[in-house]
């Protein structure tokens, strides 16, 4: 939501499939504070990706200030939107776009994370890192990989980048601007799919299968504590 009270959301798949006439489908749309459609965008192959399932709003879009909005889905192509006129005179024109992770299809799942001028995308196979230039010709490039298995949605907490390999049961902390490893920690459970950490009071916190964790967040300091979900009774 920005300023203005207007709200930013991104589609996915309509019921119609392919062949169908444009629907809303596939599109970030710009929603006026009484809900009505103000304005949107849809990638020129929107047709393509509502018939293969390849959702645009399998990642929800960031604004980034400035009038910018990044938006990146399953296709893995990152888009640079203008909030004042989202998609151009046809909806179809983004300021930027650019591939962004490896796979062309179920690519990116979750939510980015945003710290100026770094936006961290949670690709299929590992989180990928952009410099976004912000100025009259916006753009962005990849500057770091982190760690294959480091897909789960990210946070940015003490200077680090967390993401959870809900996958393999690996919680990843890297530098922020560098992409560097500074920790590694295998969880004692499984986390639940698309798990992600969260982080408050000089900690972050991870959700662990029925315990959460918790690390400090300064420089990933590997203090743990663990708190159990379930009480002695078995109640959760």
């Amino acid at each position: 939501m920005d300023a203005a009270n207007n709200l930013f959301i991104t589609s996915g798949n309509t019921r119609c499939g392919g062949g169908c006439p444009f629907d809303y489908g596939e599109t970030v749309l710009k929603l006026s504070p009484s809900l009505g459609i103000s304005d949107y965008f849809a990638p020129p192959d929107w047709a393509s990706l509502n018939a293969s399932d390849t959702d645009l709003g399998s990642v929800g879009p960031t604004l980034l200030g400035n009038n910018l909005l990044f938006q990146v889905g399953k296709a893995g192509v990152g888009y640079l939107l203008s909030t004042t006129s989202l998609g151009g005179a046809d909806h179809m024109t983004s300021l930027f776009s650019a591939q962004v992770c490896t796979a062309t299809s179920g690519a990116a799942f979750g939510g980015v994370a945003y710290s100026a001028p770094y936006i961290y995308v949670p690709c299929s196979d590992h989180l990928e890192a952009l410099l976004v230039n912000s100025g009259p010709a916006p753009s962005f490039t990849s500057v770091w990989s982190g760690p294959a298995g480091s897909i789960g949605a990210p946070i940015v907490a003490g200077g680090l980048v967390w993401s959870m390999g809900w996958n393999s049961s690996q919680l990843y902390a890297m530098y922020a601007s560098t992409g560097e490893l500074r920790l590694l920690v295998s969880l004692p459970q499984t986390p639940m799919h698309f798990s992600t950490p969260s982080s408050g009071d000089s900690e972050v916190f991870v959700p662990d299968g029925t315990d959460i964790l918790a690390f400090g967040s300064a420089c990933g300091a590997s203090s743990t504590r663990q708190y159990s979900l379930t009480g002695s009774d078995g109640a959760t």
